[in-house]
């Protein structure tokens, strides 16, 4: 019997794809930290941005299940970490710039974070709590203006790391094989037949060509209660 089941796997970045392919030209409408601007953009650029954020992670060695961080107001640069960090099977941790200088630096110690993206707004915390954060590699700032500002800290502009990746590709995406359903309920019911095997009781009988045991069933009927 053929499974069913889609076949696809769920992924985060599939997401931006659907919103991609089907409202490509919807726009998504964000106010700058810097500013107070309205920036602008689709769901096509902003599929085009995350791929080349995917691969700019990546040339830093950022790789499945490593920990990148937010410390930072939300924005469309904000938007397309969930999908470029996600995308290549590594975890968003969105910290909350409210909290407490001495609650940040539990929180990235405790989430073993590496790279921590930033913006102007949060960029005094992140210099404050940075000589706390010895397992952090490198600081990330989000800025329209693609040289960050001076800082105590080594800081990378995040419009910079998206500039050698003009053309970006899909590969980037993290690729999970796919997952056949009939394929795997087969493998299942294999293995269930070698556990029948196993555990017959005359250690002789295979699963695929064991006749099933005779099992005999008695009904006891108790007469109803409308009989006389």
């Amino acid at each position: 019997m053929q499974g069913l089941m889609m076949d696809a796997p769920l992924l985060i970045s599939s997401l931006i794809k659907h919103a991609d392919r089907y409202h490509g030209d919807t726009e998504i409408v964000s106010r700058l930290v810097e500013g107070g601007g309205i920036h602008r953009y689709t769901y096509r650029d902003a599929h085009s941005r995350a791929r080349r954020l995917a691969n700019a992670l990546a040339s830093l060695g950022v790789r499945m299940h490593d920990r990148v961080a937010t410390l930072a107001w939300n924005g469309f640069r904000h938007f397309e970490l969930y999908y470029g960090v996600s995308g290549i099977g590594a975890v968003l941790h969105t910290i909350n710039p409210r909290l407490f200088d001495e609650q940040l630096v539990y929180i990235a110690n405790h989430a073993e974070d590496l790279w921590i993206c930033i913006d102007a707004a949060t960029l005094p915390i992140a210099e404050r709590i940075a000589p706390q954060l010895g397992g952090v590699k490198g600081w990330i700032y989000m800025s329209v203006d693609p040289e960050p500002p001076k800082s105590s800290l080594n800081l990378l502009s995040y419009e910079r790391l998206l500039l050698p990746w003009r053309t970006p590709t899909d590969e980037v995406f993290v690729t999970l094989s796919k997952l056949v359903e009939n394929k795997a309920a087969s493998r299942q019911l294999e293995a269930l037949r070698q556990e029948k095997a196993i555990l017959s009781p005359s250690g002789l009988q295979e699963g695929p060509t064991a006749s099933p045991p005779s099992v005999t069933i008695r009904l006891v009927l108790a007469p109803s209660s409308s009989m006389t």
